[in-house]
């Protein structure tokens, strides 16, 4: 099984922060035990014996316990597949780079189908859509009361994210995975390098901005970008190259054809 990567801005994490030592303990281990597509068999007798194998002290309560409260604070998602149990890193993709992958377990159903770690998601919870947005991003009803995050998790730097993607990109947050992925990208490269992609998107790509923003934060992410200067220098390197791209077109000459007349004398 190849080797897994834990971010050094793990250790800033809000959901992380709120975990035991052994609540901690049981994620890291589930992230070196989980599948190349993060996923595990959530079966509480196996996972004991694959994320303690050499410690007898260790109880499945203890274990089931830490499971629970992983899911809770939105680190796993659990589900089922044949009356089977089993568990995802939601934002596996994001962090673990893998070329060759092997699926060990079944995937997890469509998010409308999970039974969600921060309540009962199911299909009849309004999710947003391109053709029907969703005017409230957390749906409305019970769903909105289950999914809404906790004021209190929403530090400052995470409401200027959404405050510039909200006037920038979308008048409503992503919901689901993209999501996921926007507040992992905020604990990676930091609010202010997502707050600078947003005015860029919103600079080189106002018609079809979602698209974009993902694939800029994700080749910051791949080249470090994790500070507001290096993010204004990756803008001013973008603008440059456009200019020249201009200018380059502005000097560009076709070529002249030319074409035989019947008599042999040429013309253009």
């Amino acid at each position: 099984m190849p080797n897994r990567v834990i971010k050094e801005s793990i250790k800033r994490s809000p959901q992380i922060d709120s975990l035991t030592w052994f609540e901690e303990v049981v994620f890291y281990r589930l992230i070196v035990t989980a599948d190349d597509y993060g996923c595990l068999d959530g079966r509480i007798t196996l996972l004991k014996n694959e994320l303690f194998p050499t410690k007898d002290t260790i109880t499945k309560k203890s274990i089931e316990d830490a499971i629970q409260k992983l899911a809770s604070v939105g680190l796993l998602r659990l589900y089922e597949v044949n009356g089977m149990p089993y568990i995802a890193l939601p934002t596996w993709e994001r962090h673990q780079r893998i070329r060759n992958k092997y699926r060990k377990y079944p995937p997890p159903p469509p998010e409308e189908e999970l039974t969600a770690n921060r309540g009962q998601m199911t299909a009849d919870c309004p999710y947003e859509s391109e053709s029907n947005p969703n005017p409230n991003p957390w749906g409305t009803g019970a769903c909105a009361r289950e999914e809404q995050p906790p004021a209190g998790n929403l530090d400052d730097g995470w409401a200027r994210v959404v405050s510039a993607y909200e006037a920038n990109i979308y008048p409503v947050l992503p919901r689901g995975r993209a999501l996921e992925a926007l507040i992992s990208y905020c604990e990676d490269l930091g609010a202010d390098v997502v707050c600078a992609a947003i005015e860029a998107t919103n600079l080189a790509q106002p018609d079809s901005p979602r698209p974009y923003l993902s694939r800029l934060l994700a080749a910051w992410a791949e080249r470090g970008v994790n500070t507001l200067q290096a993010a204004q220098a990756e803008m001013r390197l973008h603008r440059q190259r456009g200019r020249e791209r201009v200018q380059s077109e502005e000097r560009y000459e076709p070529p002249v054809k030319f074409f035989r007349h019947q008599n042999g004398g040429e013309a253009q």
